[in-house]
């Protein structure tokens, strides 16, 4: 199970948690500190235990993720589409800035089945990478299903990827058999937070049901300076009931076949971000010793649309040094495509577009169907015998106010990576933290029927990667996304 912990609740470690809750230190899995939650294996009297703990926000049943693909025919235009706004195809992928951006510098950390280091489409461009699978099979640089390699080909491939400079990483969270659990995919994210290399991309090819933890465990990412680019799910189905579909924070990808339809299988909806070439992809094949290395193949689905996307964010961030990643989405859906997709089933109709991508791109991108108005505002609180006040109703982008910070001083130190939409974090207005009531805030409001993420408005179309179907287990939900 996972279980968060109501806000103003700190530990330092599992065990902590195991003996506040009356547990023992066998029971809790991992913690998550930053977002109050962790992970443990429970029978039914201790789940009611813990259910009746006036600590305990929320539990959910861990549950199992799995990934999408179905080989179909071989012929490489997912990324011959994405530099070109109009049909039919050049038989040609230019990149941006006259070639100069192929996305060097930028790392992209593939969540998934492993990625086989030994492809000559990633030769000298594989990074540190680690596996949370427990599988005694495989590993993160070694592929034993084949999904995960084919997603980081299209995104960082040498001769099939968007990006074909960038670093490629291999974040295991997905078996041989393409199952994994939620909290593998929680633990792959709080991995990332504290030992990426920057700039940072989540490529997630992968999804289970609607989960909260999961969506929380992205925002925290984003929050952290890492983007996120989830597949919307190949379920023909709202994608706003899978996660990390759902996630706010994530740049939620559908996918699109080679007429500019959106893909019959793709999920759909308002929480759809952007759509990219997902049907019939080629991309790199894993070796399972059975004479296919360095091979390829072709397969379909969101977990395909997906990485187009992903490379995409690489080209960005290579050409915008220090560009915020909560403002990838909105730049990207600002340079797509308008209105090139059919029966795109009430999500936002953007197809990615690459070569459009240059330096020097606002921050603050909005789209003709957004309008801001900026307003300045000073709060002032007085706290009777203190020479300090905090301002009055700060909450930084995860929702916690300055009593957090007084319960764990040490947090300081990390405040800045939670700064608010209104640009401040606990070290403008909390005491604990260096800061006062004098902050001053500038709040930008954004009227548009887009999801946020980070603060940042933007409206992305789901898809591009072949999405996880559940499967329930005991004590354990499936993620995933194969067909």
């Amino acid at each position: 199970y996972l279980v968060r912990l109501r806000d103003g609740q700190i530990w330092s470690s599992a065990s902590g948690v195991a003996s506040s809750l009356n547990l023992t230190s066998s029971h809790v899995h991992e913690a998550f500190t930053r977002q109050r939650m962790f992970s443990a294996q429970m029978d039914a009297s201790e789940l009611i235990a813990v259910l009746q703990n006036d600590a305990v926000e929320e539990v959910e049943e861990v549950m199992v993720v799995r990934a999408f693909a179905t080989p179909t025919i071989s012929q490489v235009w997912g990324v011959d589409r994405v530099d070109q706004q109009d049909l039919p195809v050049d038989s040609s992928y230019t990149l941006p800035g006259s070639g100069a951006y192929n996305g060097a510098g930028v790392h992209v950390y593939i969540i998934d089945t492993g990625v086989d280091y030994n492809h000559q489409e990633f030769s000298g461009r594989t990074g540190t990478g680690a596996d949370f699978t427990g599988s005694g099979t495989g590993g993160y640089n070694d592929d034993c299903n084949g999904h995960g390699t084919h997603c980081a080909g299209t995104a960082a491939g040498a001769y099939v990827g968007v990006a074909p400079g960038a670093t490629v990483h291999s974040l295991r969270v997905l078996d041989c058999s393409g199952s994994g659990t939620t909290s593998a995919v929680i633990s792959a994210l709080s991995w990332m937070i504290t030992n990426a290399e920057t700039p940072a991309i989540a490529s997630m090819s992968l999804g289970s049901s609607y989960s909260s933890f999961v969506n929380s465990a992205v925002q925290s990412a984003v929050d952290a300076g890492i983007t996120v680019v989830s597949a919307a799910g190949n379920d023909n189905a709202d994608a706003s009931n899978y996660s990390p579909a759902s996630a706010s924070a994530s740049i939620t990808v559908a996918s699109s076949d080679s007429s500019d339809a959106r893909s019959s299988f793709s999920n759909y909806g308002s929480v759809v971000d952007i759509f990219a070439p997902g049907s019939s992809i080629y991309s790199a094949q894993y070796d399972s010793n059975q004479g296919e290395a360095n091979g390829y193949a072709t397969m379909s689905g969101t977990s395909m649309a997906c990485p187009h996307v992903a490379g995409a964010a690489a080209l960005l961030l290579q050409a915008n040094s220090g560009y915020p990643a909560y403002s990838v989405g909105s730049a990207l859906q600002a340079l797509a495509s308008a209105n090139k997709i059919s029966d795109v089933q009430g999500s936002p109709n953007y197809l990615l577009y690459t070569l459009g991508i240059t330096s020097g791109l606002s921050t603050s991108v909005t789209t003709t169907t957004t309008t801001t108005t900026t307003t300045t505002t000073t709060t002032t609180t007085t706290t009777a015998g203190s020479s300090c006040s905090d301002l009055s109703g700060f909450r930084d982008s995860y929702g916690d106010g300055c009593s957090y910070y007084d319960a764990s001083p040490g947090q300081c130190s990390n405040a800045d990576s939670y700064r608010n939409e209104n640009g401040l974090s606990a070290t403008d207005a909390c005491c604990t933290c260096g800061g006062s009531s004098s902050a001053t805030t500038t709040t930008t409001v954004a009227a548009s029927s887009a999801k946020r993420i980070g603060g940042a408005p933007f409206g992305f179309l789901w898809g591009g990667l072949a999405l996880l179907s559940i499967v329930v287990a005991s004590l354990s939900s499936s993620i995933g996304f194969p067909r």
